[in-house]
Parts: structure tokens; C-alpha cells; sequence
């Protein structure tokens, strides 16, 4: 029998009051027990977890911590906990910020008789256990609506749904960092249910879910109202987002129809960055990319001609942003294009560290952008950045070519050597090296050899015995008659030619 009686702790700093009030009522007789007394709010906080009472009353204005204070940590803390506030006629702003911060009711000291405390109590009961049976019939629905259970049948179900059409409006969890705190915010801004419409607000898997159950008369009025009401969370949550059903004519088309709507408010968030609210009917469809140039892409990448293919990447992208694109089609490809971009940029600078978090700083860019509209910037701003590192590690790569290939080359002149030879000892392409070397010594490879050599010819023939042939031999040429003529065109004479000036001298 004691178990079944509601708890009730009292809170008043003044003991005449608590110990009149333990024997103001035959509290037992009527359904309740008072399970302790305090003097002040921060005694009340402990008493609460050795009591665990249904029901406080308490005073406002006390030491240590006053009513107020107690009222909006119970609240926090202890939500299933109903207070009753004491209130001289003086505290009347004191109430008001309780009843603002979760205080169910109050009561005037100077007027206070055991049937009107009696019936406050009472009422707070009745309240509290409405609130359970609501509870109680929300799980059966979402039981229902997850598909364990085949009906939903339940003795008040009409009190809940009194009206034969609903509406969805849904979001998916997924959208949000914090998703209780958006369920939070949802409740709080939920309009006041009305003689025309019944609101059921809960969460099932990644789905947040408002039904909104209504008489068909009053449906747009009911449905602008709620509108105006949620689009208040776009400032507290700018990433929310909800799709409205269609007109809904039962329970289980409502049971068909949120799984849907969730998952398409998780796929159709990213083209609408200023909308919180969107019906079924208005959605757009996403369309497929368009073909990229991925041969002529890859072919600028493996002849290092790094801006060509960044001016026409970022091209292709501003351009295919304008229309409603798949959102995973389009990061999929930025993501590819670049990490392409990336490993040319890194096989010819070998294993960087600034390369590769530069990759995982611009996939997680492009992963994060929530919306179409903002992809074009964040991708420009991710070019730019790479344009910039491509140059710093280019420009350095270029002189350690330089003098790489030209040591090479002074080393090697004298054997069959071309620029096939070069492009597979550094790992480059043909073409690549081809431009570069023309670019850097301003003149080809062909030419730059036969100088090399023809400079070492110039050295034997003032320096040694070996006659012309062997010297041809030695500086890589074979056939003595074009040795001679390349000779004569880099120096203007004959090697015999060359070779008398030289002893005369």
C-alpha cells in the first residue's frame, strides 16, 4: 500500500510551515506521503536522491539556494519530478520564473486550505499520469511504426488521433551534431496543440518524426502555423531540415511513408541551404554528371602540365554546379580527380608530408560541404591552395631536374645515350621531359648532347695523341664523317682543323 502512495518532499525555510503542512492533511487517506522536509533548495538536492519523490512543495524565497534556482535544476535533472510552489502575494515575479523554468502550479501562503492544496495535488496527478498513458501510447506507436507490431490498437488511440488525415513532416538524425538537442529545441518550439489538430513528435531509428494529426477544414491554417512556428529553429540549427508528406489518410501509409522521407531529407539537404521546410511534391530531382575529359585530365597529369589540368577541372566543376547534380556522383569525382592530382604531384617529389595532408585537408573539404551552392568556393579555394603548393615544390623540383639531368648527361655522353634513356632512369614522361628540357636550356636534347661531346672533343684534341677517329669513338659517336660535320657546325672548323689552330697556339 505505501508503495503506491505519491511521494512528496517539502521545502520551506521555515519550520512552522513544514511541520504544519506534514499535518495539514490525512495525507495518507488521500494518496500521499510525505518523505521528508528540508529547510533550503541545496538540501532539498540531496534529499531528492534519498527519497526519489514524485512531488516537491516548495518555498521561493530561502537561503543557500532559493526556489527559483531549485526549480530550473530539477527541471534539468529531474524532469519527471512535478513542483508545487508556495508563493506569498510579494513573490508573484519569483512564480512567474518558476513556472517559466518547469514548476507545474503554485499556491498563496496567506490562503492556503487543505482542499485547495488537496486539489492542486490531485490535478498535478491526473497530469502526471495523462503524461505516462501519452508516453505509453507513443511506444506502442513506435512499435507499431518500426514494424514489430502489426496494428496499432490501444484504448485512447482516438484521444491521440481524433481526426481521419495526418501529416509528416521529417528529418533525419544524421543531419544533426548534437540530435538531442534538436529534438530539444523541437519540443520547445512546438506549437500548442488546438481543438483542430493533435501533434506527435518522436525519433525512430535516424528518423525525427512530427505527425501532425487534423481536421481536413482547418489543414492549411494548422499547417502554416506549425511552419511558422518550426522555421524559428533555422537560427538555432542551421542545418535542419524537413520534408513535408502529401496527405496521409492512415496510419499505415503515415508507417510507409517516414522511412522515405527520411532518408530523402538526408539525400536532398544539400540543394536546399535556405529551406527548412519542403513538401514531398516540390522536390527536385538530382540528375547524373555529365561526361568529364578523364583521358585528357590524366594525360596533362602524366605530362606534368599541372595548371592545364586544374583550369579545366575547376571548369568542369563550376559549371556542373549550376544544375542539381548527385551530390556523392560530384564528390566522388572532385575527390578521384585530386587524389590523381596529388600522386603526380608526390611521384615527383617523392614521399612529402605537406603533399599528403594537403590531400586529406581537401578530401575532408569537399566530404564535409553540406550544400551544392557552396561546393564551387570550397573547390576554387582548394585549386588555389593546390596551385600554390604545385609551384613551391614544381619550381624546386625543376632546378633539382635540372641539375640532375645535366650531371647525367656529362657523365653518361659518351655512351648511346637519348632522351627515351633519361625519361626511364628518372621515371618521367617522354613528352614531359622533351618540353622541359627545351624550356630550361633552351635548346633540345639532341643539340645540348652534341655540345656536350663536342666540348670533350675539343679537350682531346688539345690534350691528347688519339687521332681523330678514336677521339670520335670516345665522345660517343661511331661514324667519324657526322662526327665531323657536327664538329664543324658547333665550331666552325674541321677536328684536323681544330686540332693545328690548337698546336699553334
Amino acid at each position: 500500500m505505501t508503495e503506491k502512495l505519491q511521494k512528496i518532499l517539502i521545502v520551506d525555510d521555515e519550520l512552522a510551515i513544514r511541520q504544519g503542512l506534514k499535518n495539514f492533511i490525512e495525507w495518507e487517506k488521500e494518496g500521499f506521503t510525505i518523505v521528508a522536509d528540508v529547510g533550503n533548495g541545496k538540501d532539498a538536492l540531496k534529499a531528492i536522491e534519498e527519497t526519489q519523490p514524485d512531488f516537491i512543495l516548495a518555498d521561493i524565497v530561502m537561503p543557500i539556494m532559493d526556489g527559483v534556482e531549485l526549480t530550473k535544476i530539477i527541471q534539468s535533472r529531474y524532469p519527471n519530478i512535478h513542483m508545487l510552489i508556495l508563493s506569498s502575494y510579494s513573490d508573484f515575479e519569483y512564480v512567474k520564473s518558476t513556472l517559466q523554468h518547469g514548476a507545474v502550479d503554485y499556491i498563496l501562503k496567506p490562503t492556503l486550505n487543505p482542499k485547495e492544496l488537496l486539489n492542486k495535488l490531485k490535478a498535478m496527478v491526473s497530469q502526471k499520469e495523462r503524461k505516462n498513458s501519452s508516453k505509453n501510447q507513443l511506444s506502442a506507436l513506435n512499435q507499431y511504426l518500426l514494424g514489430y507490431q502489426h496494428t496499432f490498437k490501444t484504448e485512447k488511440s482516438a484521444e491521440i488521433f481524433p481526426y481521419k488525415k495526418f501529416f509528416l513532416l521529417v528529418s533525419n538524425l544524421k543531419l544533426y551534431e548534437d540530435p538531442e538537442q534538436i529534438q530539444r529545441q523541437i519540443k520547445h518550439v512546438l506549437p500548442s496543440q488546438d481543438e483542430n489538430s493533435s501533434y506527435s513528435f518522436f525519433s525512430l531509428n535516424n528518423a525525427l518524426v512530427i505527425l501532425l494529426n487534423l481536421d481536413l477544414k482547418e489543414a492549411t491554417y494548422t499547417q502554416q502555423q506549425l511552419w511558422k512556428t518550426i522555421l524559428s529553429l533555422k537560427r538555432a540549427e542551421p542545418s535542419a531540415f524537413f520534408i513535408q508528406s502529401h496527405c496521409l489518410e492512415s496510419l499505415e501509409q503515415v508507417k510507409q511513408a517516414y522511412p522515405k522521407l527520411a532518408a530523402l531529407s538526408l539525400e536532398k539537404r544539400f540543394y536546399y541551404k535556405q529551406t527548412l521546410i519542403i513538401e514531398y511534391e516540390c522536390l527536385i530531382e538530382a540528375e547524373g554528371l555529365p561526361p568529364f575529359e578523364t583521358k585528357k585530365y590524366l594525360l596533362n597529369l602524366t605530362n606534368q602540365n599541372f595548371d592545364e589540368a586544374l583550369d579545366e577541372l575547376q571548369t568542369f566543376i563550376t559549371s556542373v554546379c549550376l544544375r542539381p547534380v548527385l551530390e556523392q556522383d560530384l564528390k566522388n569525382l572532385a575527390n578521384s580527380a585530386l587524389y590523381n592530382l596529388l600522386a603526380a604531384v608526390e611521384e615527383m617529389n617523392g614521399n612529402n608530408q605537406e603533399i599528403s595532408q594537403t590531400k586529406m585537408t581537401s578530401f575532408n573539404q569537399i566530404n564535409n560541404c553540406s550544400y551544392l551552392i557552396d561546393f564551387p568556393n570550397i573547390f576554387t579555394r582548394i585549386i588555389k591552395d593546390l596551385r600554390l603548393l604545385i609551384e613551391k615544390y614544381s619550381k624546386s623540383n625543376r632546378i633539382d631536374l635540372s641539375q640532375n639531368l645535366l650531371a647525367y648527361i656529362n657523365l653518361h655522353y659518351a655512351e648511346k645515350l637519348t632522351l627515351n634513356d633519361l625519361a626511364d632512369h628518372f621515371h618521367f614522361n617522354y613528352n614531359y621531359l622533351s618540353v622541359f628540357f627545351t624550356t630550361q636550356m633552351n635548346e633540345n636534347f639532341s643539340d645540348y648532347l652534341n655540345r656536350v661531346r663536342i666540348q670533350h672533343a675539343c679537350q682531346l684534341l688539345e690534350d691528347s695523341r688519339q687521332n681523330i677517329s678514336e677521339i670520335s669513338y670516345a665522345v660517343g659517336y661511331n661514324d667519324i664523317s657526322y662526327f665531323s660535320r657536327v664538329f664543324k657546325k658547333i665550331t666552325s672548323k674541321t677536328p684536323s682543323q681544330y686540332r693545328r689552330k690548337a698546336l699553334l697556339r
